[in-house]
């Protein structure tokens, strides 16, 4: 035990750290995230209800009640199917119990990602472990852990699937790449923004496949690109009748949008004009998408047609786009209250290990301009690395990857906008933070071991070291 430890304290340490903050997050501070309208109606097509009636209050249930026995398909409720196939009807499950599992997949993603990635440079796998704790570890994340929503499985699945996939490149092993398939796999079907995203990381694994010197790599990586690619279409399908509604009436036809007429029109959707701006959680909106003629009026109402529209209305789009630039600097909601009904306290937001969310929020700016210099600078430094400074495959791959996440998060900024308009829109922006995280992650690493090797090119060349 003490030669693993030594062999791995980097991994070990930030994640026995990261459990830690876990472990006072959920099941000391009990913090979760409070219902945003969507989630009753999540419950429902779980065959799971609120036990403690926490919906509209601001405050979040830790008691969930088994209504039937039917299975759920959808990654996102494999946890809680488990606890179904257990407990009898009428059972109730407490939160704590998913949120237990979440957490270890998030720690083996941590430990996975600072083995992969820790390397002889001190200072620069001290950092790498600060970080990954910080964002990791970040209530604005952890706290989905204590919900059913999707983003808590998403955000469980990602971690370990990051984590594996770093592991494969960096020891080419199949065990690896098996453990990336599956959680890629699961990640993928979760939401249409992993879904977006998954597309990518597909696109990458098949790319692993043909770099790859070692026969059985490639027929693993070509297989788990297909499979994930699947699983995104599965992902991507998952567009509900609210996701509908607000895809077009808080989205391209809402009342900014000086053509919403002529977008409705186009969408062959007639007599609908007066919900243009209508918020879906309003009376007249809900009235419409529980109607039995909401199917045949919304029919022609996807994601592909959904884009045309925007196409047609640049202006705005890039109103929008704005939008989304503006919300994603955030990862937490700031306005759902992370306190059980339990806890007596206010509807509010913990403040709880909340640094990393604090800085980004006051650092990054949120703006199209700010955001495109740095996905153009992430590209070109992981290139440019990649040419001058990368002597060997696993880290020429590494850097490969990093240009294929940059384009996953453009991407996951995006989506959101496409499938819920301005609904939520920050709350829907989770997967764009987290693959953003990720390579602030990546930046960290890659700029300091840029330093050390600069470091060492000056002093070989000129005897001095800075």
């Amino acid at each position: 035990m003490t030669k693993f430890f030594k062999s791995n304290k980097y991994a070990c340490v930030s994640a026995g750290i990261a459990a830690l903050i876990m472990i006072i997050t959920l099941f000391v501070l009990r913090l979760g995230v409070a219902d945003n309208g969507y989630l009753t109606a999540r419950l429902v097509s779980m065959g799971l209800y609120d036990a403690e009636g926490a919906s509209g209050t601001g405050f979040y249930s830790m008691l969930f009640g088994i209504g039937d026995k039917t299975i759920s398909f959808m990654p996102s409720a494999l946890v809680y199917n488990i606890f179904k196939a257990v407990f009898p009807v009428d059972s109730v499950i407490p939160a704590l119990l998913p949120a237990m599992i979440y957490m270890i997949f998030a720690v083996c993603g941590v430990y996975m990602i600072v083995k992969a990635l820790t390397c002889d440079i001190k200072w620069n796998n001290i950092l790498l472990c600060v970080f990954v704790v910080l964002i990791v570890a970040e209530t604005g994340y952890v706290t989905f852990f204590n919900t059913p929503y999707e983003c808590g499985a998403a955000i469980s699945y990602f971690i370990p699937m990051m984590g594996a996939l770093l592991m494969a490149i960096r020891y080419e092993k199949i065990r690896y790449a098996v453990i990336f398939g599956i959680f890629g796999v699961l990640f993928a079907g979760t939401m249409p923004q992993s879904g977006a995203a998954s597309v990518i990381i597909a696109l990458y694994s098949v790319y692993l496949a043909l770099k790859s010197k070692v026969k059985p790599n490639k027929a693993v990586f070509a297989l788990v690109g297909i499979l994930i690619f699947a699983s995104s279409m599965f992902g991507l399908s998952n567009m509900t009748n609210a996701d509908k509604y607000n895809s077009v009436f808080y989205g391209v036809a809402s009342s900014e949008n000086p053509a919403y007429s002529a977008v409705l029109s186009d969408l062959k959707i007639i007599g609908k004009d007066n919900l243009a701006g209508v918020a879906y959680f309003e009376a007249e909106a809900q009235e419409f998408i529980s109607s039995p003629e909401f199917n045949g009026v919304m029919r022609n109402v996807n994601p592909f047609n959904v884009t045309l529209m925007y196409v047609k209305n640049p202006d705005f789009m890039r109103q929008s786009l704005k939008s989304a630039c503006n919300n994603c600097v955030f990862i937490k909601t700031e306005y759902l209250g992370n306190y059980p009904v339990s806890s007596g306290k206010a509807s509010q937001v913990s403040g709880f290990f909340s640094l990393y969310s604090y800085v980004k929020k006051v650092l990054v700016p949120g703006s199209i301009i700010a955001l495109a210099v740095m996905f153009v600078g992430m590209i070109f430094f992981s290139l440019d690395y990649k040419k001058k400074y990368a002597l060997s495959a696993q880290t020429k791959n590494a850097c490969v990857l990093c240009v294929f996440l940059t384009f996953a998060a453009i991407i996951s900024l995006v989506i959101p906008v496409l499938y819920f308009g301005k609904a939520q829109l920050g709350f829907n922006l989770i997967i764009y933070n987290l693959i953003f995280d990720s390579l602030v992650i990546a930046a960290v690493v890659g700029g300091t071991r840029l330093l050390a090797v600069r470091r060492n090119i000056l002093k070989e060349k000129f005897g001095v070291n800075q």
